[in-house]
C-alpha cells in the first residue's frame, strides 16, 4: 500500500488546527495487491489507534465508521479519522503516526504524515503590583502599578489582534480608584495587538492610586485574564476566556483619626481610629480635660462626652496610646 496523499479539514477552515478545534484528517491509500479486515493501529506505547503529536500533547484519530475495510489490487480509496486539537499547542505542524494492518500482513508502518497547527497567540505568564515606595504596602494616594506579563506563543499563525487582555482592579471594600494610565475604566482593554511575533515577551503596565484607603480596607486585589476567538473545551467557536491570574497588595494604614472633620448629625458611624487594635484611645478639649475614652476595638467615638452629654463644637486633640500610636486634632462641628 501507499499514501498518495493527505488532506485535513478543520472547523474555521484556515487551514491549521488549533486548541480544541475538531477537524478531519483524511489519507489516500493505492492498494498494489488485495488487503482485506483493515486496521489501523498505534505505533506508540499506550495508544490502540494512529495518532496525532502536538509537540508534547498528543491525541488519539478516531476512525470514521464508513471507512472502507478492504482494497482490491490496484484500487485507490481514501480513508478519513476524526480528531480534536489539544489544549496545548507549541508547534507550527502535528504529526500523525501509525501503523495499518489487514489479514494479508502483520503491519505496515508509514512515515509520519504532517499537518498544519497553531497554539495560542500569547501566554499569560504573571501579574505582579508595585508600590512607588517598594514596600509592598499601598497607602493614601500612592501611586500603585500593575504590570501584566505576556509571552508571545511558539506559532506565528495566530494574529494576536483576535485577543483581548482584561485587567480589573479592585479592594475588598469599595473605594474609588484613580487610573493615571490612558484607560478610562477598570475592565482596561490592554493592545495585545501590539505584541508581534518577533517580540518574545513584553509587560503592560497600568498605573493608578486610590485617593483615600478607608481602615475597612485590607489588602488590594488585581485580577487579569484574555479572551480570544477560538475553541472551548467542548469544540464550540466563538469567544473563549482563559482563568484569571491574581495579585494582591496589603493596605498600610498609618496612624490617623477620621473624619478631620466631625459632624455627629451626619456622620452617624463616629470616629474611626487607625491603629485600633486594642490600644487606648483618649479624646481631650484644648484645656487638656479628658472628654472621652475607648480601650477596645469596638469603641466608637460619637461627638460625646463620657457620660453621655453632647460634646461641645469646637477643636479636640485624639491621642493613641500604645504600640504605633500618635495623636491629632480634629474639629467638631453640630
Amino acid at each position: 500500500m501507499q499514501i498518495t496523499a493527505t488532506r485535513l479539514e478543520e472547523a474555521r477552515s484556515d487551514g491549521a488546527v488549533e486548541p480544541y478545534e475538531p477537524a478531519t484528517f483524511c489519507v489516500t491509500l493505492r492498494a498494489d495487491s488485495s488487503f482485506s479486515n483493515l486496521r489501523f493501529r498505534s505505533s506508540l506505547p499506550n495508544f490502540s489507534g494512529w495518532v496525532a503529536t502536538f509537540g508534547d500533547s498528543t491525541v488519539r484519530l478516531v476512525p470514521e465508521a464508513n471507512n472502507p475495510t478492504a482494497l482490491a489490487a490496484g484500487e485507490t480509496r481514501e480513508f478519513c479519522f476524526r480528531l480534536q486539537g489539544p489544549q496545548n499547542i507549541s508547534v507550527d505542524s502535528a504529526l500523525v503516526r501509525g501503523v495499518i494492518v489487514s489479514d494479508q500482513n502483520c503491519g505496515q508502518a508509514f512515515e509520519p504524515l504532517a499537518f498544519p497547527a497553531k497554539g495560542l497567540p500569547i501566554l499569560l505568564l504573571a501579574l505582579t503590583l508595585v508600590d512607588s515606595s517598594g514596600n509592598n504596602l499601598a497607602t493614601d494616594k500612592e501611586i500603585l502599578t500593575a504590570n501584566t506579563t505576556l509571552q508571545h506563543a511558539a506559532s506565528s499563525r495566530f494574529n494576536a489582534e483576535n485577543v483581548t487582555l482584561y485587567l480589573a482592579l479592585r479592594v475588598e471594600t469599595p473605594a474609588n480608584v484613580e487610573l493615571l494610565s490612558a484607560y478610562d475604566a477598570l475592565d482596561i482593554k490592554l493592545p495585545v495587538a501590539l505584541l508581534t511575533v518577533n517580540e518574545r515577551e513584553r509587560q503592560w503596565p497600568v498605573q493608578f492610586r486610590y485617593p483615600v484607603l478607608t481602615p475597612q480596607n485590607q489588602r488590594i486585589i488585581a485580577t487579569v485574564n484574555h479572551t480570544f476567538f477560538g475553541f472551548d473545551r467542548n469544540g464550540v467557536l466563538g469567544e473563549v476566556k482563559s482563568a484569571e491570574v491574581s495579585a494582591i497588595m496589603a493596605i498600610e494604614h498609618p496612624c490617623h483619626a477620621r473624619p478631620r472633620t466631625f459632624v455627629p448629625d451626619q456622620h452617624h458611624d463616629g470616629m474611626s481610629f487607625q491603629p485600633n487594635d486594642g490600644q487606648t484611645i483618649t479624646i481631650f478639649d484644648v484645656a487638656g480635660n479628658k472628654v472621652w475614652q475607648g480601650n477596645t476595638r469596638d469603641d466608637v467615638w460619637r461627638g460625646t462626652k463620657q457620660n453621655g452629654e453632647p460634646a461641645l463644637p469646637g477643636t479636640y486633640v485624639w491621642v493613641i496610646s500604645g504600640e504605633g500610636g500618635c495623636k491629632g486634632t480634629i474639629v467638631v462641628l453640630r
